[in-house]
């Protein structure tokens, strides 16, 4: 699943997948928790029940479009925080509008060139 966000994060979102590179930050490095905790982890409660019914409604890649929705509405602060804050901001986030979860659907995941 890390790697289908990594390339979705490469096409969707160029300019935050080109400073987490810059930045040596790898999503394992803060999206591991969000996938084995299917988002229940740091997320509010109705936020987590959002992703929870769209996870048993349309199974895996939900999840995948959930963090690039996550990274997209994030974006304009991501851009601008050093390594040294943004490992941390990633791993604490602030509170996520609902509209964040519910736009997900809408993401389209780019097909892998393998």
């Amino acid at each position: 699943v890390l790697g289908v966000l990594n390339y979705s994060l490469s096409i969707l979102l160029p300019t935050t997948w080109q400073h987490l590179i810059t930045c040596n930050v790898e999503t394992s490095m803060f999206a591991t928790q969000w996938l084995i905790t299917i988002y229940s982890y740091r997320f509010e409660a109705q936020f987590a029940e959002i992703v929870w019914d769209a996870y048993l409604s349309h199974g895996m890649l939900i999840l995948v479009k959930m963090g690039v929705a996550i990274l997209r509405y994030l974006e304009p602060q991501l851009i601008q925080l050093p390594f040294e804050q943004l490992v941390p901001f990633l791993c604490r986030l602030p509170s996520i509008p609902l509209d964040v979860a519910r736009h997900a659907y809408l993401i389209k995941i780019p097909a892998s060139k393998e």
